[in-house]
């Protein structure tokens, strides 16, 4: 509910303005609310990172990995999120006005849709997203001021890599850089050294989100799924 109240405020008070000069300006705004915001919970909680003690239980094999089952509760919640997330857009009268104030609020707006109250739960439902995102992504790793600075490169990697403005597209981008990330740290590059072993460093994690993001740049501006991005 924190996270819902802050996502309206902020909406509120400072997004709205920002949209009126354009998306780039609102995207760098939001980078100085998110410093704003990481500073006074710095101030109220300090940087200490904040554990939680879960129950240890026996990890479920699945495929050869080892998963605990709070992990496997993330998975579940998520593709129940994004079952009923695609449904909604899709499939409902409110989906597809949410689409057609984004193709073109102009037109929307001519139509007799209502852009503020639509607009109002759009920003609803993200700041409620974030929120669980954040609070399950914490029971994983503790929580701490960075958590969600250290998501920043990935997720804007994710949505060039599925095209901007195709939210599906984003989910597609998303594995496959988070599949990317896991094979660079996991293949074993010895045979490249004359050794048996060699690994790369877990800090090379970000780097593959950058080589992924240079290449979508490079190759496929537009994203993965482009044509429905070209359309609109």
């Amino acid at each position: 509910m924190a996270a819902i109240g802050l996502t309206l405020l902020t909406h509120q008070l400072v997004f709205r303005r920002l949209l009126r000069s354009g998306p780039a300006i609102a995207m760098i705004g939001s980078l100085a609310v998110a410093m704003l915001v990481v500073a006074i919970a710095q101030g109220l909680a300090g940087s200490f990172p904040r554990m939680f003690d879960l129950p240890i239980e026996a990890p479920v094999i699945v495929f050869g990995a080892r998963l605990s089952h709070t992990q496997l509760w993330f998975v579940g919640a998520t593709v129940v999120l994004l079952v009923l997330y695609t449904a909604v857009l899709f499939y409902t009268r409110v989906g597809r006005a949410m689409r057609a104030l984004a193709c073109n609020p102009a037109l929307a707006a001519a139509s007799g849709l209502n852009a503020h109250r639509l607009t109002q739960l759009a920003v609803f439902g993200s700041g409620a997203v974030a929120g669980l995102g954040g609070s399950m992504l914490a029971l994983s790793t503790g929580a701490h001021i960075n958590l969600g600075h250290d998501l920043l490169l990935p997720v804007f990697a994710a949505a060039i890599l599925g095209g901007l403005g195709n939210p599906l597209g984003a989910v597609a981008g998303a594995a496959l850089i988070a599949l990317t990330e896991t094979a660079v740290t996991n293949l074993n590059f010895g045979w490249l050294l004359g050794r048996d072993i060699a690994f790369l460093p877990v800090a090379y994690i970000g780097a593959a989100s950058f080589l992924i993001l240079l290449l979508a740049l490079l190759f496929k501006p537009y994203g993965l799924f482009d044509r429905e991005v070209r359309r609109v």
